[in-house]
């Protein structure tokens, strides 16, 4: 297989300001187009910005975003787009699905949800969100005729043997790699702490060389409220090194050959 040409979109986007953070989205997939990308991935909830609390709870934000995704979808062409937002849940439970959509030739072509819903240090998911089936086997989008796996943020993190602990029954890479996925591709809003980025690459690094299969790991940037986001997006090869890296603390667009035979750098 010939390495696919994938951006990573690592941007500061506004809590609320869904308009304006549409318009940011539709400029990186301009630029990501531009720099020849095949695909191009954004950070967890995107669309509304991370972390959007009870704005979730309000019927009209939630119509306001996927009216917002379905406008940037029209203006989509030529490239794949991989960006999170809040879906509705049309099953029983909690209101909401904490959703990726793929965007392909002027629409959605697909949604694929978050199956890991962190309720611990600073996050409250289950509040708003219903895990997506720990089955799905939507996960996997065929993006230029080659399976890709789509996780987002904490579908990464249950790695028993780094945590000290197994977190939750699913391991949601593994079900990914056993479906096919040859490349894994995370979608997160991953807080700063210190020594934080240092753990992400080794416990990154362990689930990659675990399941063989390189991985693009999209982190958003900037301050809401007590959080700040560092960036310092991500692609590891299949042997679990890192190949190419955004900025730390400011919005990036890097662009990587990801799979067999890709070499690594930045653009």
């Amino acid at each position: 297989d010939d390495p696919m040409r994938i951006a990573l979109a690592q941007m500061n986007p506004t809590v609320g300001d869904i308009a304006g953070n549409a318009r940011k989205i539709g400029r990186f997939v301009d630029e990501a187009k531009q720099g020849g990308a095949r695909l191009v991935v954004f950070g967890e909830l995107a669309m509304v910005g991370y972390p959007p609390k009870d704005l979730l709870l309000m019927p009209q934000f939630i119509e306001d975003a996927r009216a917002a995704l379905h406008r940037v979808a029209a203006g989509v062409s030529g490239i794949d787009v991989i960006v999170g937002y809040p879906e509705k849940n049309a099953g029983p439970g909690r209101p909401l699905h904490n959703a990726v959509a793929l965007l392909r030739d002027g629409k959605v072509a697909s949604r694929h949800f978050k199956t890991l819903l962190p309720t611990y240090d600073v996050f409250d998911e289950t509040r708003y969100f219903e895990p997506g089936p720990p089955d799905e086997p939507n996960s996997i989008a065929e993006i230029a005729s080659t399976p890709v796996g789509l996780s987002i943020c904490e579908d990464l993190w249950n790695d028993e043997r780094l945590i000290g602990r197994q977190l939750y029954h699913e391991n949601p890479i593994a079900d990914l790699s056993a479906a096919g996925a040859s490349i894994l591709v995370n979608a997160s809003a991953s807080p700063f702490v210190v020594d934080k980025h240092a753990f992400r690459i080794r416990l990154f690094g362990e689930q990659v060389r675990r399941y063989g299969r390189p991985l693009v790991y999209v982190n958003q940037v900037g301050g809401n409220d007590e959080l700040v986001f560092d960036g310092n997006s991500m692609v590891f090869d299949a042997r679990g090194e890192v190949i190419a890296q955004a900025k730390d603390f400011e919005e990036d667009l890097l662009i990587a050959e990801v799979g067999e035979g890709a070499p690594g750098g930045r653009r």
